[in-house]
């Protein structure tokens, strides 16, 4: 196997020789940091909800304690250092000097101080937050007891146009790198109400969740929080009023490209096969003759898009209860009528992202239903086969 296959992609954490979590863990570290009294770094990329997490770990702790705990963001990269410091005021009759402190600064109770883009910020806002960060107190300021501090970073390098973390900030704060998480994403995108065409549209699409191409090449790109600002536009759009005409407003949050393939799956939303009733009713009516005529007609794009939806879905279909058996055999059946190359995808894809979340039982459950089916058996073994043959080719490849 060449050096090259060999090597990992590099981190932003494995650079700095730190850990790396998926969103989903971010509100018990960040809960846990404040327990602690441990000043916490997340490091990620712009838009995945750093603030939005760091907003539910501290409602979470207000119901577990009984006491509110508050949240107070600053955006640091639009702050001066007399906002930590204060503005001195001449006291001319006692010849002495008060600082008058920024008002968001907390004076009492519990909360949450949460810094944010604290490596966009200018060096002198930086060298007046070291020692706030580590000694809770800046000139005459001092954080009250029940709050504690939480930064947010993005990765340097990445056209964020970021200040590289010294030895002095390091050394203050205790790092996490922030892997985004599209499960997770999508769950809460339902949970809290985006336009559900937008939900289905992400499902079929998880790579167009978070763009971090296009913000590498300083392009417009899509990440959760356009999206929901997205989702918004969608809403607000009028029944009488065409698809196209979110075009303009929508290709600046998430891109022109992805505008134009949100617009052409919006207008033909309602022909499309809902992968839910793949695994609920694929024995029912007409929806196996249509997805049939997808695989006649060689629509591999519509295929594999339900099948990158049918993923997600399964990692939350229960295999205990009593509808499974059926369900299974409908994802069998499916399985069976799809294009060999559209299977070896989808099959890569349940592995990939099971393993993510650590359903090995729920991956052996739905495969060990299609080994079952005489036909879908033989079938799954030769996309096994096949899977064998690409990856043993791409590790003995050199270059």
């Amino acid at each position: 196997m060449s050096e090259r296959q060999n090597k990992k992609k590099e981190t932003y954490a494995s650079k700095h020789d730190f850990h790396v979590i998926p969103t989903t863990q971010v509100v018990d570290q960040v809960k846990l940091a404040v327990r602690s009294g441990i000043p916490l770094a997340l490091v990620g990329p712009s838009g995945i909800g750093k603030t939005a997490m760091v907003r539910q770990a501290a409602e979470q702790l207000s119901k577990e304690t009984g006491r509110e705990y508050k949240c107070t963001t600053m955006i640091c990269s639009q702050k001066v250092p007399e906002d930590f410091t204060g503005i001195p005021i001449p006291v001319m009759e006692d010849e002495t000097v008060k600082f008058f402190k920024l008002d968001e600064l907390p004076r009492e109770g519990h909360g949450i101080l949460f810094l944010d883009e604290i490596n966009q910020a200018d060096m002198t806002v930086l060298r007046a937050l070291f020692q706030l960060l580590g000694e809770r107190s800046i000139g005459t300021y001092t954080l009250p007891e029940g709050w504690q501090m939480i930064a947010a970073l993005n990765p340097d390098g990445e056209n964020y146009g970021t200040t590289k973390p010294s030895p002095a900030l390091r050394r203050r704060l205790s790092w996490v790198e922030v892997r985004f998480d599209e499960h997770a994403f999508l769950s809460h995108a339902e949970e809290v109400g985006f336009h559900e065409t937008v939900v289905e549209f992400l499902r079929r699409n998880p790579n167009k969740i978070l763009n971090e191409t296009a913000l590498k090449n300083d392009k417009v790109f899509a990440s959760p929080a356009s999206w929901e600002r997205f989702s918004d536009i969608i809403f607000a759009l009028k029944d009488d009023e065409p698809a196209s005409m979110m075009i303009p407003i929508g290709a600046g949050l998430v891109g022109l490209t992805y505008t134009k393939d949100f617009v052409r799956f919006f207008d033909e939303h309602r022909t499309q096969i809902d992968p839910k009733e793949v695994i609920e009713g694929y024995h029912k009516g007409t929806l196996r003759g249509r997805v049939q005529k997808y695989v006649e007609a060689g629509r591999t794009d519509v295929l594999a898009n339900i099948c990158n939806a049918l993923v997600f879905m399964l990692m939350d279909a229960s295999i205990s209860d009593k509808k499974f058996a059926q369900r299974s055999t409908n994802f069998t059946n499916f399985f069976i009528d799809l294009p060999d190359d559209t299977a070896v995808y989808f099959l890569n894809q349940i592995g990939r992202k099971f393993k993510e979340k650590g359903l090995n039982e729920e991956k052996k459950a739905w495969t060990s239903a299609v080994a079952k089916s005489k036909e879908g058996g033989a079938k799954y073994l030769r996309m096994i086969k096949l899977i064998s043959k690409v990856a043993t080719e791409k590790s003995t490849a050199t270059f």
